[in-house]
């Protein structure tokens, strides 16, 4: 279970976070791992070890990261002050990590790291919001894009599909979806 922890009384602002590992079975908190600011479970490479995104929008103050469960380690993949740019969403399965990051301008790029190697691909950067990511089971990545705060903007919303090995576009446009999509789950 990730928990963001929200300081309330000043003006909402991220204060911490953890990630905690609770027995199902009893309710009991069987482990609390330090995961701040503000983080998020985006999958992992085995049913062993979890990655987690972490930070807060607008600061570059976040990392991606796996945990191990069994051993306690962590091992941090990539930071947002490495890469000067926020990073948005993210989403592991297997070796292959799928995230995305905006600029000052909000422009969003698309980004592929397989994460035994250390060194991430841009498939591309849209004037799209993209708002969340995901890796199927076809080894695909779904990236739902919305109208954006970019000046050049589109106002065409859906899906963009990624494959997340090569980091190659699937589509040439986004699959069109009734309504904006915002989240994408795969379970």
């Amino acid at each position: 279970v990730a928990i963001q922890e929200i300081a309330q009384d000043d003006s909402w602002r991220g204060d911490g976070g953890v990630v905690a590992r609770v027995d199902c079975s009893t309710g009991e908190v069987e482990a609390l791992v330090q995961a701040s600011p503000s983080p998020e479970l985006i999958g992992g490479p085995n049913p062993t070890t979890i990655g987690i995104k972490t930070g807060l929008y607008g600061s570059l103050d976040g990392s991606v990261l796996l945990y191990d469960v069994t051993t306690g380690q962590k091992e941090t993949l990539i930071t947002e002050e490495e890469l000067g740019l926020d990073i948005t969403a993210a989403s592991i399965r297997g070796q292959d990590m799928v995230f995305l990051t905006a600029d000052t301008d909000w422009n969003y790029t698309i980004h592929c790291m397989d994460i035994s190697k250390d060194s991430p691909v841009t498939a591309t950067t849209l004037p799209s919001f993209l708002s969340d990511v995901a890796i199927d089971g076809y080894g695909r990545a779904w990236v739902s894009a919305r109208e954006g705060w970019s000046s050049e903007s589109p106002s065409e919303s859906g899906l963009w599909l990624i494959d997340a090995s090569t980091c190659d576009l699937l589509t040439e446009a986004p699959l069109h979806t009734t309504l904006p999509p915002y989240n994408v789950a795969f379970h």
